[in-house]
């Protein structure tokens, strides 16, 4: 519930290394919770948000009270060690990227447990606040996934796993939804991104690249921002 913590873990996380473990390197480092090929990225978030930096995640950690006095490796305060729990499905990518971040956390004094299921129970549990964190991923082609992901709305019963209620996103959300104006929508977009990264409950880790090889008869297929080949236009020589 701390903004300082979450932004100290945001630090802490070695995104090069986690999608070099997840994916073999095949994609590029995230810094938004939408892709580069969807409509109202924003290219300015590869530097406004958060690089690898642990030095700078300990001393966010020390000044919101954290610190090892017992020298066994884990902050704690308050009597209370920084251990906890990151949920995700038994899917190999998951758990490669997690078993880095679990080693950066380690290297800051946070302690974090890896757990796996299937699908319908990751969500259930996740759904009902069962779990402090988790790694999921989404394959969209709209920005207004920010809905699902994000609005007080789904809660419970959708995909807002941190349970984040904020008023100011849900604004922004159902503003983006609504705007029909390209630049008007581009501004919130780009806002929405900007306050996802601030509120910190989200580390964005990679976006997967994909390679399709087609023979030369083929002219005019395209690609869907969701990865797919489309053939609607396409013909073959």
């Amino acid at each position: 519930d701390d903004l300082a913590v979450r932004q100290a873990l945001m630090y802490a996380v070695d995104k090069q290394s986690v999608l070099e473990a997840a994916v073999d390197g095949v994609g590029v480092v995230a810094n938004s919770f939408l892709s580069p090929t969807m409509d109202y990225f924003w290219p300015g978030m590869d530097d406004y948000a958060p690089k690898y930096d642990p030095a700078k995640a300990s001393e966010l950690l020390a000044a919101a009270g954290w610190a090892d006095s017992d020298g066994d490796g884990i902050l704690e305060k308050d009597g209370v060690k920084f251990s906890f729990g990151a949920f995700m499905m038994s899917i190999e990518q998951f758990t490669n990227a997690a078993q880095v971040i679990q080693s950066n956390f380690k290297d800051i004094g946070v302690e974090m447990t890896i757990g796996t299921a299937e699908i319908a129970t990751v969500i259930s549990e996740l759904q009902q606040n069962k779990h402090q964190a988790d790694v999921f991923g989404y394959i969209y082609a709209e920005p207004d996934i920010a809905f699902l992901w994000f609005h007080s709305s789904q809660i419970g019963n959708g995909l807002n796993f941190p349970h984040i209620a904020d008023p100011k996103l849900d604004e922004l959300i159902v503003t983006g939804r609504q705007t029909v104006d390209i630049t008007a929508r581009a501004a919130i977009y780009e806002e929405m991104q900007k306050y996802v990264n601030d509120i910190a409950f989200w580390i964005p880790l990679w976006t997967p690249e994909n390679a399709d090889i087609f023979t030369k008869r083929i002219h005019n297929a395209s690609y869907h921002s969701n990865g797919f080949t489309i053939y609607t236009a396409a013909w073959v020589d």
